[in-house]
Formats: structure tokens, sequence, C-alpha cells
């Protein structure tokens, strides 16, 4: 049985390692989400870090912001096991940013299937980057 949970080890959290993301990591853009990753060898127990970001600039309300975060976190913690299952056969950690870039709300079901989409495409993209 899968284990759907997102814990603390598992989020990506570190100044240091976000702009190490956003400098030096492989960038790919599919729409709502720029995805910013990038490898690393395996250091700790999680093969993938992830972290979420809503821009306050294209979406001013706190509120609206928390909203899309919380999403993101559920849509991932659910359906994570597609980034994991190729990412655990090899000796790296993946270190995973997604920034959400659409400028309205969309509904929870609409970002759950862009972000199956989105995990399956950076699963194929780090396996050819392997």
């Amino acid at each position: 049985m899968k284990k759907f949970t997102l814990k603390r080890a598992e989020r990506l959290t570190g100044r240091k390692i976000f702009g190490d993301l956003m400098i030096n990591g492989k960038l790919m853009v599919h729409f709502p989400f720029r995805i910013h990753w990038k490898q690393y060898p395996l250091a700790g127990k999680c093969p993938v870090q992830v972290g979420f970001s809503v821009p306050k600039k294209l979406l001013k309300k706190a509120s609206a912001r928390n909203l899309l975060r919380r999403r993101m976190k559920e849509a991932y913690r659910k359906n994570k096991y597609i980034l994991y299952e190729p990412v655990q056969s090899g000796n790296h950690q993946l270190s995973v940013l997604l920034i959400y870039t659409a400028d309205e709300v969309i509904s929870y079901q609409v970002l759950e299937e862009k972000i199956i989409v989105t995990l399956k495409k950076l699963s194929s993209a780090y396996e050819e980057s392997l």
C-alpha cells in the first residue's frame, strides 16, 4: 500500500537551497507551473524534496495564495509516487520547486490533473538526464 504523506523531511526548506535551484537548477515550464529541479547525491532518507510557491506579484490576496499552496501540496501528496518510483531506483536525491504562474485561482480538479501531467514530464526528464 502506498503512503500518501508529505513529511517535513520531504519539504524543501532554506534560502540557500531555493537560491541554488533558481540559479543552477534545470528549468521546465508546463502551464500553470514553472518547475526548477536539480539532482544531488543522496544525502537524506527522502529521494525527493519539494517546495511550493505562489508569487505575490500574480495573486495579491494572501488567502488566494494560501489556498493554491494547500491545493498544490494536496495534489502532490496524492500523486508523488509518479516521481518517486524512477528516483528511488537511482542513487540521487531530487530537489523540486513548483512555482504557480497563472494569475487566477483554478479548481482543485484541474490543478490535480496539471500536477499529474507535470510530474510525469518531470520523471521522464529525470530519466533522460541519467
